[in-house]
């Protein structure tokens, strides 16, 4: 049962308050005042015996029982009370013996009995001895006391009233008992705090003095209800129910709070005391004059008080015997300890020294240890860990280093920036390991190249500096330049795989491109961009209008972010036509981007821009699913369907998951992959071959064919086509606007064209433009045409007129039947 005692608390300090103000003022009718004497304290009792009732209820088993004797004690005392005061005021009489006296007579019992079950610490048995003797030392003497001022005179009252006077007796002993539990209690460790027993110790107090009072009052015949002797009975019940109220277990209460307490020292002094007090009273009872029968009590007790101070000192100086043997015994044990304890130090310090010793040898070890690590440490925050190059740190330290020297002494000096071309297909298709090969063997054909007193540094990624100092002429960095090139370009093995890349080089010289580091690094960076645009696997000097250049660009790439998610693309359509007929034969999709606020973007200028930035396979997704969507719609309108050709760039191309991304934008459409023809250019055969083969056969599985475009353009060899399937080759237009020009280029177009149909591969003539390089290519005996002789690119609204009119020219040919 969960109670709160602060409520409690205040109706017992409220009832006290009432009882004491009564008894200063006597407030209240002059009728009511023999009640309010008798019984205005009776609601302390009653509500002291209810608070340690609601204490009980909290506890289990033996817990419980000490605070129900108590609250049965209070209710015992208030009952008894209330019963007295129907004697005097109702009935008139006031008997002694009577029931009330049994009542009054159960509370010190109860009290008493429930006082000895308190939990409380356990003693050993010679305490328990000590402390006897100490209790029976004080008790004694108050019984001397008790003897000589009350008892005595209770046994001479009442020699003719056996009955009474025992009861009248009982009265004083049970008080000696109560005194004597008084003592016990303050002078024992007890379960609970300080402030339980402090209350419970001033609730016996207040009872022991209002029962000696009341006592002496009776024998004297002088007491009457509402004497102030009352107000004592009033404040042990109340500082009873306080104890309870004190102890209760309250949620939140610390732990600490129910610390064990120890009782003041009093059992030093009070044994002492007793025998000077009982002494004295001897001594004044035998001045006195009185009776035998109280001299000879007083007497008697006092021996037996001396007695028992004889025991206890016997028993102290036997404990104080035992206690020096033991300390003895314990010095020497000590002392054998402290012998020991010298020696294992004397040992412990020559093994300390020893260690001393050893742990100076290793720190000199770890110290020499850790300025090689140290050592390692610096070159390595200062070296790229893949390739051993300076990293851009050191490089930067070498740099500013360089350009301080060369001002002081007027030289020159260059900073070459080198990108890798092609260097990311290569981690697409040969791997991140493959990767990590090409960047080391480029990383030491550069350091071949250049003198002690230059540096060659690895940025990150596929960025490498020079530094070339003490340079001649431009004429040397040129020439270092196209070294580069030359060595980069050399094929790469790894593992029986071939690895292609080139460079391009930008250079910053000091003192005309710039008069600080950070200058030459952003200058050089800038003409390695230009080299990019100019075909790659180039190099160029620094000019000052490549800035503006440069910021152009990087403000194209911010804008190309989001172009299709904005609808800024939009694709034309190119026709092609067969050679002999120039009947409709295929459409080739052109990207265009139309900004919102620049206009038109040439494809030259933002192409190269979204392969660098990645954003080609999302361009690259979004016209493969545009294609398919109009070839869909012009299937679905009846119209008679040509193959679209569209451009794939190698970045999107050499994907894992590009073929499973044309196998699921096809079949999201519902669209035959022969009405797609991808068109590959010569930049993709830089790679593997192998899994280039792989990956071609299975497009081709899909129905789709694949073309080679811009076919002799570039460096690929024609071998190529014997090992790559594919199904078309697209001649470069430069080499068919050479026609009739150079006997040499017809030479070439010859080959191209008979090795092709050598290979079963059709041929397509790109970039006709006039009259007579239409008769040569259709006399070279190329299957298709395209160019702006024939047709410009045009919109898909244009193209569904061609188309409509091919339906026108197919119903009109007796045989032709329509595409599906």
């Amino acid at each position: 049962m969960r109670y709160s005692p602060r409520p409690m608390a205040l109706v017992l300090l409220l009832t006290g308050l009432l009882h004491g103000s009564w008894l200063l003022v006597r407030w209240g009718a002059p009728a009511a005042q023999p009640y309010l004497a008798g019984l205005l304290y009776v609601p302390v009792f009653l509500t002291a015996a209810l608070c340690c009732a609601l204490r009980a209820s909290e506890g289990t088993g033996r817990e419980r029982l000490p605070w129900l004797g108590i609250g049965l004690g209070l209710l015992a005392f208030g009952l008894g009370q209330t019963l007295f005061t129907y004697y005097q005021l109702v009935l008139h009489t006031s008997p002694f013996p009577s029931p009330a006296d049994a009542f009054f007579l159960i509370a010190p019992l109860s009290i008493g009995t429930a006082l000895v079950l308190l939990p409380r610490a356990k003693l050993s048995r010679p305490a328990w001895i000590r402390l006897g003797l100490e209790v029976g030392i004080v008790m004694a003497a108050a019984a001397v006391f008790s003897w000589r001022f009350l008892l005595s005179g209770l046994i001479q009252s009442y020699r003719s009233q056996p009955l009474a006077g025992t009861i009248a007796l009982a009265y004083p002993a049970s008080d000696l008992v109560l005194l004597c539990l008084l003592l016990l209690l303050i002078s024992r460790r007890q379960e609970f705090s300080a402030r339980v027993t402090v209350l419970i110790a001033g609730a016996l107090t207040s009872y022991i003095v209002a029962d000696s009072g009341f006592a002496q009052l009776s024998a004297t015949q002088s007491y009457v209800p509402g004497n102030v002797v009352d107000l004592f009975w009033s404040l042990g019940g109340g500082l009873f129910g306080l104890s309870a109220l004190a102890s209760s277990r309250q949620p939140g209460r610390d732990a600490t709070d129910a610390r064990p307490s120890r009782g003041p020292a009093w059992t030093t002094v009070g044994p002492y005391l007793a025998v000077a007090l009982t002494y004295g009273l001897l001594l004044q009872t035998y001045t006195d004059g009185v009776s035998l029968l109280v001299g000879r009590g007083v007497l008697w007790g006092t021996g037996v008080v001396t007695l028992l101070v004889m025991v206890r000192q016997a028993l102290a100086y036997s404990e104080n015997s035992r206690l020096n043997a033991a300390l003895q015994q314990a010095a020497v044990t000590l002392e054998a300890r402290v012998e020991t304890r010298t020696t294992e130090l004397h040992t412990a310090n020559a093994r300390l020294q020893q260690f001393s010793e050893d742990l100076e040898s290793k720190v000199r070890s770890r110290t020499a240890e850790l300025e090689r690590s140290q050592a390692r440490l610096a070159h390595q925050a200062q070296h790229d860990s893949l390739t051993g190059l300076p990293n851009r740190t050191l490089f930067e330290d070498r740099l500013g280093q360089a350009v301080a020297t060369a001002a002081r002494h007027a030289r020159v000096l260059a900073v070459l920036y080198i990108d890798l071309d092609g260097f990311k297909l290569v981690n697409d298709t040969l791997g991140h390991a493959a990767g990590d090969e090409v960047l080391r063997t480029v990383a030491q054909r550069l350091q071949n190249l250049v003198r002690q007193s230059d540096t060659v540094a690895r940025l990150g990624g596929d960025e490498f500096t020079m530094l070339l100092t003490e340079l001649s002429d431009l004429a040397s960095v040129s020439a270092v330049a196209h070294r580069v090139l030359e060595a980069v370009g050399w094929d790469i093995v790894i593992a029986d795989q071939v690895a292609r890349v080139t460079a391009s080089v930008g250079i910053a010289m000091y003192p005309d491109d710039a008069l600080d580091s950070s200058g030459l690094k952003r200058q050089a960076d800038v003409a390695m961009y230009r080299a990019k645009q100019g075909g790659k696997n180039n190099v160029c000097f620094f000019a000052p209008e490549m800035n503006s250049v440069s910021q152009v660009r990087g403000d194209l790439a911010a804008r190309l972010h989001g172009a299709v998610q904005r609808g800024e693309f939009h694709l034309v359509y190119q026709p092609q036509f067969t050679s002999g007929t120039q009947r409709l034969s295929a459409f080739e999709a052109l990207l265009r981007w139309t900004h919102g606020e620049l206009g038109p973007v040439p494809p030259s200028e933002f192409i190269p821009i979204a392969e660098e930035t990645g954003l080609i396979a999302e361009i690259g997704a979004w016209v493969l699913d545009e294609v398919c969507r109009q070839q869909v719609k012009w299937r679905d309108g009846g119209l008679p369907l040509v193959p679209v050709a569209l451009n794939v760039s190698p970045v999107q191309f050499l994907r894992p998951g590009f073929v499973q991304d044309l196998r699921q934008t096809l079949r999201r459409h519902g669209l035959d992959g022969r009405w797609i023809e991808l068109e590959m250019t010569e930049r993709t055969m830089l790679h593997d071959i192998v899994s280039l083969a792989q990956k071609m056969a299975e497009i081709r599985s899909l129905g789709t064919s694949v073309s080679i475009d811009d076919f002799g353009a570039g460096r690929t060899s024609l071998s190529y086509l014997l090992q790559l399937p594919v199904n078309k080759v697209k001649i470069d237009r430069s080499l068919i606007q050479g026609l009739g020009e150079t006997q040499s280029t017809l030479r070439v177009v010859q080959a191209i064209v008979a090795l092709a149909h050598a290979l079963n591969l059709a041929v397509v003539a790109e970039g006709v433009e006039t009259h007579a390089q239409l008769v040569s290519v259709t006399d070279l005996r190329c299957e298709q045409v395209q160019g702006f002789l024939l047709g410009l690119p045009e919109a898909a609204g244009t193209a569904t007129e061609r188309l409509v009119g091919l339906a026108r020219a197919d119903r009109g040919r007796p045989g032709e039947t329509r595409r599906s």
